[in-house]
């Protein structure tokens, strides 16, 4: 499914010494997941995703083997920084994240922080890729937010940003986070095709200042495969 982008727009008025102004801001939607969503064939499909996008996604997992895991698929509209924050409502359990390639048909990153909320960032390079939520130990409901931002640099050895020129296609994460392939989540299927990102996509965003729609142009760059 397309996550859609559009929603009512909340007006507010800042008050000044010289008056006021009224500012339209959109409220950031939140999405429930999908069952079945448990492996790479049926992961929830958002669709292409840009600088400034935000999703948010609520759901629950369990260590029990009837809901194990939830996949979340996307595909980035030229090379973007993805961040992510997952909330487990629940202080009994233990909830990671994977990061999948569905180009490589490889796990390529695990975040497994004993910390809660589990935080990570990682640059996509004008491909698809999925992010899963596994439950490491116990039941809980948990909230994904998803920010994308513009990135047009390199991740060097080291995990720093660099201001060198994009590569052409790929995933970078930070060598801490390489994924534990003893560990992969269970039951989650290597995806059938090698799903990439078009030369050149159109979108349409709501300008959070003025409400007005706009429409924006991203260029992938040349793949090489």
């Amino acid at each position: 499914m397309n996550a859609l982008r559009t929603a009512p727009l909340l007006a507010l008025s800042l008050a000044g010494c010289h008056g006021s102004v009224e500012v339209y801001v959109p409220p950031v939607p939140v999405y429930s997941e999908s069952e079945p969503n448990d492996d790479a064939f049926d992961a929830n499909d958002f669709g292409y995703v840009a600088p400034g996008d935000q999703i948010v996604i609520a759901g629950d997992v369990r260590d029990d083997g009837f809901d194990p895991q939830d996949g979340f698929a996307f595909t980035a509209a030229g090379p973007v920084s993805v961040e992510f924050t997952l909330d487990a409502l629940c202080a009994c359990a233990d909830l990671d994240v994977w990061l999948y390639d569905p180009v490589r048909d490889e796990f390529v990153a695990l975040f497994d922080s004993p910390h809660d909320p589990e935080w990570g960032q990682f640059t996509v390079y004008s491909q698809g890729f999925h992010l899963i939520v596994v439950s490491a130990g116990g039941h809980s409901d948990y909230r994904l937010d998803v920010r994308v931002s513009g990135f047009y640099g390199q991740i060097a050895e080291d995990g720093s940003a660099t201001a060198a020129a994009p590569a052409p296609v790929g995933l970078q994460v930070a060598p801490e986070h390489a994924a534990d392939l003893e560990r992969v989540p269970q039951g989650y299927r290597r995806a059938p095709s090698r799903r990439a990102a078009p030369d050149m996509v159109e979108f349409f965003r709501i300008d959070q200042r003025t409400g007005e729609v706009e429409s924006v142009i991203v260029m992938a760059p040349i793949r090489e495969d």
